[in-house]
Protein backbone atom coordinates (compact mmCIF):
# COMPACT_ATOMS: atom_id res chain seq x y z
CA UNK A 1 0.00 0.00 0.00
CA UNK A 2 3.04 2.40 0.93
CA UNK A 3 5.27 1.30 -1.52
CA UNK A 4 5.52 4.30 -3.09
CA UNK A 5 6.28 6.30 0.00
CA UNK A 6 8.97 4.15 1.48
CA UNK A 7 11.55 5.34 -0.28
CA UNK A 8 11.11 8.96 0.21
CA UNK A 9 11.30 7.74 4.36
CA UNK A 10 14.41 5.80 4.56
CA UNK A 11 16.72 7.97 4.82
CA UNK A 12 14.78 9.54 7.96
CA UNK A 13 12.99 6.60 9.69
CA UNK A 14 13.37 2.95 9.85
CA UNK A 15 10.82 1.39 7.52
CA UNK A 16 9.62 -1.91 8.01
CA UNK A 17 7.19 -3.82 5.37
CA UNK A 18 5.84 -6.96 6.87
CA UNK A 19 3.82 -9.37 4.27
CA UNK A 20 0.80 -10.43 5.54
CA UNK A 21 -1.66 -13.24 4.66
CA UNK A 22 -3.28 -12.47 1.96
CA UNK A 23 -0.91 -9.75 0.84
CA UNK A 24 1.55 -8.87 -1.49
CA UNK A 25 3.24 -12.46 -2.13
CA UNK A 26 1.98 -14.42 1.03
CA UNK A 27 -0.40 -17.33 0.30
CA UNK A 28 -4.10 -16.62 1.04
CA UNK A 29 -4.85 -18.96 3.67
CA UNK A 30 -9.03 -20.10 3.94
CA UNK A 31 -11.01 -18.32 6.65
CA UNK A 32 -11.73 -21.58 8.34
CA UNK A 33 -7.66 -21.63 8.88
CA UNK A 34 -7.35 -18.35 9.73
CA UNK A 35 -9.70 -15.62 10.97
CA UNK A 36 -8.75 -12.32 8.93
CA UNK A 37 -8.58 -9.73 12.36
CA UNK A 38 -6.72 -6.68 12.95
CA UNK A 39 -5.55 -8.86 16.46
CA UNK A 40 -4.70 -12.11 14.23
CA UNK A 41 -2.29 -9.86 11.50
CA UNK A 42 -0.85 -8.34 14.35
CA UNK A 43 -0.19 -11.87 16.13
CA UNK A 44 1.59 -12.69 12.99
CA UNK A 45 3.68 -9.42 12.87
CA UNK A 46 4.78 -10.29 16.27
CA UNK A 47 6.43 -14.03 15.20
CA UNK A 48 7.94 -12.48 12.81
CA UNK A 49 10.33 -10.38 15.36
Amino acid sequence: MFRERMPLLVDRIHVVAPDLPGFGRTAMPARDVFEYTFDNFARVVVLLR
